[in-house]
């Protein structure tokens, strides 16, 4: 063999795992939606009172936890998205301090990127464990731009008498060992002087039919 027949099996062999390599390099990944509005948010701190709302869709048998807060220097109300999930016992009524990017009133908290500064523990109200019936009124809402689909019948259904023990109720009864139950009314459809994409975190397409959960006194 000789030496130029060498050589040029040499290259060929460097120019297949030069290939190979550039092959497998991974292509470079398109921004998420949270990554595009996170990128064109304006930088906010922001300190206020949080509200946590519970959405249910009950067509697609699905719920949504919504985070909120209003900033107590200017009296605005922002969503929070979290580009991953809420930080563990965040809830109504506390305290906090954020920073990260606002578009409009939608305020992004990327992870690592952002600060949630919660108050101590002393300073929230305290807690009892909750047991017996919960007495609950449903109040299903229409939008300006969508209504409720499912009848009041199947509401509550799903809230309160499943004849297949699917209920809200039913379930809550299996986890406590029936120390908690839920019974109660629907009421509505009324109509919300707003669009649904007021009231949704996530911005999806498929959109919340209804607000629930306020209890009775």
């Amino acid at each position: 063999m000789s030496r130029f027949t060498s050589s040029a099996r040499v290259c060929s062999a460097l120019a297949l795992l030069l290939v190979a390599s550039l092959s497998a390099r991974p292509e470079a990944q398109s921004p998420t939606a949270f990554e595009r509005q996170w990128q064109a948010g304006t930088p906010v701190i922001v300190t206020g009172s949080v509200s946590v709302v519970y959405g249910d869709d009950f067509v697609n048998r699905r719920s949504e936890v919504a985070h909120w807060i209003r900033d107590e220097r200017t009296g605005e109300r922002f969503a929070l998205h979290f580009q991953r999930s809420a930080p563990e016992g965040l809830r109504t009524g506390q305290r906090i301090t954020v920073q990260g990017r606002a578009d409009g009133h939608q305020l992004y908290l990327a992870d690592g990127g952002s600060a949630v500064v919660t108050t101590s523990s002393s300073q929230l109200p305290s807690t009892t464990a909750v047991t017996g019936d919960q007495r609950t009124l449903v109040i299903v809402a229409n939008f300006n731009d969508v209504n409720v689909t499912c009848s009041i019948a199947s509401i509550t259904d799903i809230m309160f008498t499943d004849p297949n023990g699917q209920s809200v109720d039913a379930v809550y009864r299996d986890n406590s060992n029936d120390c908690v139950s839920f019974s109660g009314t629907v009421v509505g459809p009324y109509t919300i002087n707003s669009i649904a994409g007021v009231f949704e975190p996530s911005r999806s397409t498929e959109r919340p039919a209804a607000i629930n959960s306020q209890s009775e006194s």
